[in-house]
C-alpha cells in the first residue's frame, strides 16, 4: 500500500515537471503554442518515465505523443529542465548517458 501511494506521488511529481515545462516554454516563448500543446499530451508518458516503475510497454496514446513531438520541442525543452537546478541555486544534476543500441540501452557513466 506504502509502495502505491509513493508511486502516485512521483507520477505527480513527473506530471508537475512536465506541466512546469509547458509553463516555462509558454512564459519565455521558446517556442510556438503547437509545441506546449504536444508537451501537454506527453502527460500520458508520465506513468512510464518514473524510476522503479514497471509498467510495460508504453501505450498507444504515449507513443503517438511520443511520435508527434517535434525533436527541436522535444530538445529545447530537456535543456530547460536540465538549467532548473542551477536557476533555483541548487547543485548541478549530473545523470549518466544512456545510448539505445540494438534495442539494448548502454548506460555511460
Amino acid at each position: 500500500m506504502a509502495v502505491a501511494g509513493r508511486h502516485g506521488s512521483i507520477s505527480a511529481f513527473i506530471s508537475g515537471v512536465l506541466f512546469l515545462a509547458v509553463w516555462l516554454h509558454m512564459a519565455r516563448g521558446v517556442q510556438s503554442q503547437s509545441c506546449s500543446a504536444k508537451l501537454t499530451n506527453l502527460t500520458t508518458c508520465a506513468s512510464y518515465v518514473v524510476p522503479g516503475a514497471n509498467e510495460g510497454r508504453p501505450s498507444t496514446q504515449c507513443c503517438s505523443a511520443l511520435s508527434d513531438m517535434d525533436r527541436d520541442c522535444l530538445c529545447s525543452t530537456l535543456l530547460i529542465v536540465a538549467q532548473l537546478p542551477n536557476q533555483c541555486g541548487l547543485s548541478a544534476i549530473s545523470c549518466p548517458v544512456i545510448i539505445p543500441v540494438s534495442g539494448t540501452l548502454l548506460i555511460v557513466k
